[in-house]
C-alpha cells in the first residue's frame, strides 16, 4: 500500500489544546474512516453549529502532516497492519505512531462522555434540542477502541459480597434487588484507592481492605459526588 507525502504545518495551537485521548481519537478516526472534518469536531470535541466548521480536527491532523490524501487510508485495515507500514516507511510518523499506540482506558472513556455531557447541561435549552433534532436519524455506531484495564481477583470481589452478607457497606440500606443471574443481592464491589494507582503503590491495590460492597447508589457517589472524603 503505497504511502502519500506527510505535509506538516507549523501551527500547534489547536494540537496543544487538548489532551492525548481526544487527539489520538481524531488520528485514528481520520484514518481508519471516511469521516468529515466537521463531524470529527462533533463526534470528538463536541463542537455544533456555528461553533463547528471542522477547523479544530483539520488544523491537528495538518499539524501532524496528515492532509486530505490520508483520509480514510486504512479503511476497514487492522490497526497493526498500518502501524507496521507506518513504521517501515522512510517518513517521520513518530508522533502519529504514539496516537496509533495509545492504549485508552476506561476512566478516560468515561470522563470524556462526562465532559461532553457536561458541556450539553451548558449549551441553551433551543440549542440542545436542535442537537437531539439534528441527530434523531443517526444510528449509534459500533467504535472498535483497545482498551486497558486492569486484572480483579474474582475471590476478592465474592469475599466482600458474602461480607456484606446484602447490605451497603456505606449506607447499610439493604441490596436494592437481587440479580437475574443467580437470585443474589446486587451490589457493588469499589476499590477506595483505584486500580488506575497501582503502579504507584508497591503492593497491590485489589486487597479486601481496599474495598467496600456499595448499593449503585453510594458507588456513584463515590466516584461522582461532591464529598471527596465520602470513602
Amino acid at each position: 500500500m503505497p504511502i502519500p507525502q506527510l505535509i506538516f504545518n507549523t501551527r500547534d495551537r489547536e494540537y496543544q489544546k487538548y489532551n492525548f485521548y481526544l487527539l489520538s481519537q481524531v488520528v485514528k478516526e481520520f484514518l481508519f474512516s471516511k469521516t468529515a472534518y466537521r463531524e470529527l469536531d462533533n463526534t470528538i470535541f463536541n463542537l455544533s453549529g456555528n461553533r463547528n466548521r471542522g477547523f479544530e480536527s483539520w488544523s491537528i491532523l495538518n499539524y501532524l502532516g496528515l492532509n486530505d490524501s490520508f483520509k480514510g487510508l486504512f479503511f476497514e485495515q487492522d490497526l497493526y497492519m498500518a502501524i507496521d507500514l507506518l513504521k517501515n516507511d522512510p517518513q517521520d510518523f513518530i508522533l502519529i505512531l504514539s496516537h496509533l499506540n495509545y492504549q485508552v482506558t476506561i476512566e478516560e472513556m468515561r470522563s470524556d462522555f462526562q465532559q461532553k455531557v457536561e458541556d450539553s447541561q451548558n449549551m441553551s435549552l433551543n440549542e440542545r434540542i436542535v442537537q437531539i433534532s439534528d441527530s434523531v436519524s443517526d444510528m449509534p455506531k459500533l467504535k472498535k477502541e483497545i482498551i486497558y484495564s486492569y486484572s480483579r481477583s474474582p475471590h476478592v470481589v465474592a469475599q466482600a459480597l458474602f461480607r456484606a452478607q446484602g447490605k451497603c457497606e456505606k449506607c447499610g440500606k439493604n441490596a436494592p434487588f437481587l440479580r437475574k443471574s443467580n437470585g443474589t443481592p446486587y451490589l457493588e464491589v469499589h476499590h477506595k484507592i483505584p486500580l488506575s494507582e497501582q503502579n504507584n503503590n508497591d503492593s497491590s491495590l485489589d486487597t479486601l481492605e481496599n474495598v467496600l460492597a456499595l448499593c449503585p447508589n453510594c458507588h456513584r457517589k463515590a466516584h461522582f459526588g461532591l464529598t471527596l472524603d465520602f470513602i
